[in-house]
């Protein structure tokens, strides 16, 4: 394999977990929605989760019309993450051992994590730093940021980028979102919701143990 084969390819698989934050953000940042449905039923976007995993979506979540499943989506987003009644914070300080509120102190070291990365808030956000959401898009930047990188053959920036993502990972994402999956995976009524949060504990779990050798190589 040539240097040039090799970052491209480099290249390509960042771009592919960029895709995947992407799809993640869509899941958690609000009740979903058309854009989430459609790239959902995409062949091509349901291979990436189905190789290698064994996920698959229920047929009938494939053929149920779009409005009615939409209701039954949001019904359940709402359900568990909104409330009005008990649900599950999706916000990292709410699920770190020792802190159990909102806007704990790990809500404080994620904003400045982020900030200090170079990368903003989009300026109409009104939201708690850590929620999960908002912790995707920025691996999700991150990513894409790194693709960007080896495809101007700038390894310096794609290490920088690298290196950020590892340390979020190990910091704050792989220290709460399993916990939360595993809350979202005994609570859901609808397979649909316990099935993601078992891809994306799956996922977040690879990254943890992928990221711990990748900036070696």
């Amino acid at each position: 394999m040539t240097k040039t084969t090799m970052i491209r390819g480099r290249g390509e698989w960042a771009r592919l977990r960029s895709n995947i934050y992407g799809f993640l953000v869509l899941l958690y940042a609000q009740e979903p929605g058309l854009e989430l449905l459609r790239r959902l039923r995409e062949p091509g976007f349901l291979k990436t989760f189905q190789e290698g995993s064994g996920f698959h979506l229920d047929e009938n979540f494939l053929i149920k019309p779009e409005e009615e499943l939409l209701q039954d989506l949001r019904l359940e987003y709402t359900r568990l993450f909104l409330g009005p009644d008990q649900h599950i914070s999706p916000h990292e300080s709410v699920h770190r051992q020792g802190e159990g509120l909102l806007w704990g102190k790990s809500t404080g070291e994620v904003k400045r994590f982020i900030e200090s990365s170079g990368l903003e808030y989009p300026l109409d956000w009104e939201g708690i730093p850590d929620h999960i959401s908002v912790e995707f898009e920025f691996m999700q930047n991150l990513t894409r940021y790194e693709a960007d990188a080896w495809e101007r053959k700038d390894q310096v920036d794609a290490k920088r980028s690298q290196e950020l993502q590892k340390k979020f990972i190990q910091e704050h994402l792989i220290q709460w979102v399993p916990v939360f999956a595993d809350m979202v995976m005994r609570e859901a009524r609808l397979d649909f919701y316990r099935d993601m949060a078992e891809l994306m504990k799956a996922y977040i779990t690879f990254e943890a143990d992928r990221c711990r050798t990748v900036t070696e190589n």
